[in-house]
């Protein structure tokens, strides 16, 4: 698969803060990527994914459009609504944190690492991908949230609470920082400002490439405050 540009989709938009600071120019053409810490940070995808299917719940056929191959978006409601209930259902029971959850239905393997070896952590740490084979994990990933967080808003707002508002187990921020993942101390992250701030990346990807999904989406105050946003920068 062909390399793809940093902001050339949706999910290359909002998973950027995850991807590009592993992320360095080939000598040639495209670009590698540092793949345990975007693994990694997948679960902050499928987190901010899930916010975005919370708030366009109703909406998700429109979504889509920015998504799913053309004519297919039709389909995406109801299939991604079923990929969340079987990811519920394999989980087998309600969850009530994000890491856990994501981890366990997408990504065992990494449990197994043994983290207290930081040398391997560190040298896991600099493996690297091709970024053209990463973006088919990233749309993934996030449609994985978007589908959850549709299908389960309460569940979600619980769990981005518990895992994102509430202080992490102090090994388990560490480990994170060991894997390149996380960087300082750790911060809340209020669900209210983080869900502002992926419909504001949405809202102007929208205006950029699919202008005429702007007002179906209800993002019109959203893409203004974010054209002035990326206009202060």
């Amino acid at each position: 698969m062909a390399d793809a540009e940093p902001a050339s989709t949706l999910v290359m938009w909002l998973s950027r803060e995850v991807v590009q600071p592993h992320m360095e120019k080939r000598l040639l053409e495209g670009y590698n990527v540092r793949l345990y810490p975007v693994l990694f940070g997948s679960e902050w995808l499928f987190a901010k994914g899930a916010l975005l299917g919370r708030a366009l719940s109703d909406r998700l056929e429109i979504l889509a459009k920015m998504l799913a191959a053309p004519g297919r978006e039709h389909e995406y409601p109801e299939k991604l609504r079923q990929a969340a209930t079987d990811r519920v259902r394999t989980y087998g029971k309600e969850p009530d944190s994000f890491r856990d959850f994501w981890l366990k239905t997408e990504l065992p393997q990494l449990e197994a690492i043994s983290f207290s070896d930081r040398k391997m952590v560190k040298r896991l740490s600099r493996e690297k991908c091709r970024l053209g084979e990463l973006v088919p994990k990233l749309l993934w990933w996030v449609v994985s949230g978007i589908a959850f967080g549709a299908t389960y808003p309460d569940l979600t707002e619980r769990m981005w609470r518990q895992s994102h508002e509430t202080p992490p187990d102090p090994r388990r921020w560490q480990i994170s920082e060991a894997a390149g993942v996380v960087d300082g101390p750790w911060e809340p992250t209020p669900l209210e400002e983080m869900e502002h701030a992926v419909l504001l990346t949405v809202a102007y990807y929208a205006g950029e490439y699919y202008p005429e999904l702007v007002e179906p989406l209800g993002l019109l105050e959203e893409l203004e405050e974010g054209r002035k946003e990326m206009e202060s920068q």
